[in-house]
């Protein structure tokens, strides 16, 4: 479980997370969906501890801040732009965030994420001559080998094919029944509303929803997408519906 209190953040003197309280609860999977542009990548730097904030941020290890060493072996984080060293195979890139985590698998164990992600072909061949959706399934299972409490995911499937996406929802609902705690940020709606236990609403840094989807309906048959453009009262959308 992540608690936040009331957290702030702000960069060359604008505010970019605004007084925000929110829980995220273990053994769900939990859905940050907004705009682009109003705070969900810079609130999962927050929960990941790249950034600082003011308010409270605590885990069943203490409060995420840098020094927080015990969390942070308990988190596994895929970035939107996920980080690489590109004269690395995918393979020896594992291997090095594995060390760097001070954590060990198993040789049967890695086979097995790289045949879950259909990878098994390709762990020898430097990243930088992998394709988009190659990388980012590297970077997927580096976030996920270590078998990690804590999952923040930012964008995860872009660049992976229809297949790709299928896998990661299975993986996502499987590390569920863990008891995990699982942070996800995406646009892609349809994905959130099949996936999502509790979904927080933002804009311009400000928590305006949260709940379960039925919780956000207002009527049986609003989809997601009508919630989501409801709430942040898009009125671009509908003078754009207008004109068509």
């Amino acid at each position: 479980m992540i608690k936040i209190n009331n957290i702030e953040f702000c960069k060359n003197n604008k505010i970019i997370i605004d007084s925000l309280t929110h829980t995220f609860e273990k053994g769900k999977i939990n859905f940050i969906i907004g705009e682009n542009g109003v705070g969900k990548t810079t609130l999962l730097n927050i929960l990941g501890g790249v950034f600082d904030s003011t308010g409270v941020k605590s885990t069943d290890y203490g409060d995420i801040c840098t020094e927080n060493h015990q969390y942070k072996a308990e988190l596994g984080f895929l970035m939107e732009t996920p980080f690489f060293y590109y004269n690395l195979t995918s393979d020896e890139f594992i291997d090095l965030v594995l060390s760097l985590r001070k954590k060990e698998v198993s040789s049967d164990e890695k086979k097995r994420w790289y045949e879950l992600f259909k990878m098994i072909d390709f762990t020898n061949i430097p990243i930088s001559s992998l394709s988009k959706g190659a990388r980012q399934k590297t970077a997927i299972i580096s976030t996920l080998i270590h078998d990690p409490e804590y999952i923040l995911m930012d964008e995860p499937v872009n660049g992976l094919d229809p297949v790709g996406v299928k896998i990661l929802k299975e993986i996502l609902v499987a590390e569920k029944k863990k008891n995990k705690t699982i942070i996800v940020s995406t646009h892609i709606l349809e994905i959130a509303e099949k996936l999502a236990d509790d979904v927080l609403v933002i804009k311009d840094g400000k928590k305006i929803a949260s709940g379960n989807i039925s919780d956000l309906r207002k009527n049986a048959d609003e989809e997601l997408e009508d919630i989501f453009l409801r709430l942040t009262e898009n009125h671009d959308y509908e003078k754009v519906l207008s004109l068509i």
